[in-house]
């Protein structure tokens, strides 16, 4: 029998989420006259009217958060399936990977995004692609440039610790039956 764990979006931080970007939308909107106003002040003008689209990009994704019935991540026994916003989701085997391993981002001190990095066994980035990927497997350490997928845990209904140390025992478990 195949134990099948599913992780669903965290609805209160996606509702977040959305309040934000209708907040900062709504104020976009009593500025409209300064976004469109190109003759006197146009870099103003463009980077309002990118913050807009920004904002309004951020409600989207944030109702498509909303109302995902479906998980985000589904974690089998043999394999990982990722859900990714506007793409086909993600299979990843257990048979590919390597490791796993957290990637904290901060901003001001803060931890602003945390990302688990699966680390493949094969390498994704070959060195026929030419001299940038030459140059970055110079640079980058190999755990890093062995990495050709993530997964993004600011909306997931899980603690990234939690979800590390089951994505661990699942590789460990399908290592052991494999041997």
């Amino acid at each position: 029998m195949e134990n099948i764990k599913n992780i669903f979006v965290n609805k209160e931080k996606a509702a977040i989420s959305f309040s934000i970007g209708c907040f900062f939308v709504f104020i976009g909107v009593f500025y409209i006259d300064e976004m469109i106003n190109f003759d006197i002040k146009p870099l103003k003008s463009i980077m309002l009217l990118l913050g807009l689209l920004l904002f309004s990009f951020g409600i989207v994704h944030s109702v498509y958060l909303l109302s995902k019935k479906t998980p985000m991540l589904i974690i089998k026994d043999e394999e990982i399936i990722i859900s990714i916003f506007l793409r086909k989701n993600r299979v990843v085997k257990f048979e590919e990977i390597e490791s796993f391993f957290l990637v904290e981002t901060y901003h001001r001190g803060f931890v602003s995004n945390r990302n688990i990095f699966i680390e493949l066994k094969e390498t994704s980035i070959t060195p026929s692609k030419g001299w940038l990927c030459k140059l970055l497997n110079g640079i980058i350490s190999k755990k890093i440039t062995n990495s050709k997928y993530s997964i993004q845990t600011i909306f997931l209904d899980i603690n990234h610790d939690e979800l590390l140390k089951i994505l661990n025992k699942k590789l460990r478990d399908f290592n052991k039956s494999k041997n």
